[in-house]
């Protein structure tokens, strides 16, 4: 069998809900440190990211990577689905107090590549169950690729940890290469979490280079019904910011879906930037707008009566938790009037 015939197999076992998963292998990483990857062209190691300063958001726990070996840490590494434990642990922002294991992903995309071709491509090796920590159960060909525990990697939902327990670390099984991923031709999508989230994306890859833009705008998508990102235990995110006339509304998820401890307290710190630009970016003014609230309780914010200069043409618009930046974009100036 080819590495694809094993690869559709897998996929036609598998619910309707998740049967898409096998046609690529993911890379989970922060909204921040996706530019640089698109800019690069390219999924480095964490040892050739940390050493060429390429990393802006280090989403993993440091716990967990303070105990991985070295060696480890030389491969680039390609889940082989979304929705892993390590996943569940920093996906969303969390207020310092609820985070676990030190792991942070405030604004997570997932690059997905295409699987088939990414086996085939020279150096690349797999490890089931991960390299995180100390394993380093490394394999390579296709027999041995037959042979991997399927049933318990691509498992979702519930399961019984007191007899199953070993399910969590197949869910961390990689596809690795020392060499690096580079993003052609292997690149298919780049998934993203909310609107919100997914023009935030596009616009830092277009202040970073038009030329970026315009060879990954398209790929760079939202489709909420695919299965990648948690449904509960996320943090607090963006959904959406929109212009109605003169007031400003940012949407965040559903405060059900946010991982607490239990029904308490937890203050954060929402601060917005709204800068007012001409036609030609020069920007006129700035408004600076922080307010402490409620984690487990707030829904959104709303700016209104906003007093737009006449010149304005974009306003900018930069939304932070604490310290966090969750949203950076511009918008035109809507008018409730054309003349």
């Amino acid at each position: 069998m080819t590495y694809e015939e094993i690869l559709k197999r897998q996929a036609q076992l598998l619910p309707k809900s998740i049967n898409w998963w096998p046609n690529f292998f993911y890379h989970f990483t922060d909204i921040h440190n996706a530019v640089n990857i698109l800019s690069d062209g390219w999924i480095m190691s964490r040892e050739k990211i940390k050493n060429t300063n390429r990393m802006i958001n280090d989403n993993a726990s440091r716990m967990v990577i303070d105990a991985t070996i070295n060696e480890n840490k030389k491969y680039a590494r390609l889940y082989f689905r979304p929705l892993t434990p390590t996943q569940y642990h920093n996906e969303g922002y969390k207020p310092k107090i609820l985070r676990q294991l030190e792991a942070d992903c405030p604004v997570p995309v997932f690059f997905c590549l295409n699987s088939a071709q990414i086996l085939n491509y020279p150096g690349t090796k797999f490890a089931e169950k991960g390299l995180a920590g100390g394993r380093h159960n490394i394999k390579t060909g296709v027999d041995a690729f037959s042979e991997l525990n399927f049933d318990k990697i691509y498992h979702d939902g519930w399961y019984d940890s007191s007899c199953d327990n070993d399910i969590k670390y197949y869910r961390l099984s990689e596809i690795i290469n020392k060499k690096g991923f580079p993003l052609e031709p292997f690149l298919q999508c780049i998934l993203c979490r909310s609107v919100a989230e997914k023009d935030m994306l596009l616009y830092l890859l277009q202040r970073r280079s038009k030329n970026l833009y315009e060879k990954y705008k398209k790929k760079i998508i939202f489709r909420p019904k695919l299965k990648c990102f948690n449904s509960n235990h996320t943090g607090i995110f963006i959904k959406e910011v929109y212009m109605d006339d003169s007031d400003l509304y940012i949407i965040f998820n559903d405060a059900e879906q946010r991982y607490t401890h239990e029904e308490e307290i937890i203050d954060f710190v929402v601060s917005i930037e709204i800068s007012y630009l001409t036609d030609d970016k020069k920007i006129i003014n700035t408004v600076y707008l922080s307010e402490q609230f409620n984690y487990t309780k707030i829904r959104g914010c709303e700016v209104d009566n906003l007093e737009i200069p006449e010149e304005a043409y974009f306003i900018r618009i930069k939304v932070t938790f604490d310290d966090c930046e969750m949203y950076k974009n511009e918008i035109y100036v809507p008018y409730s009037e054309f003349w």
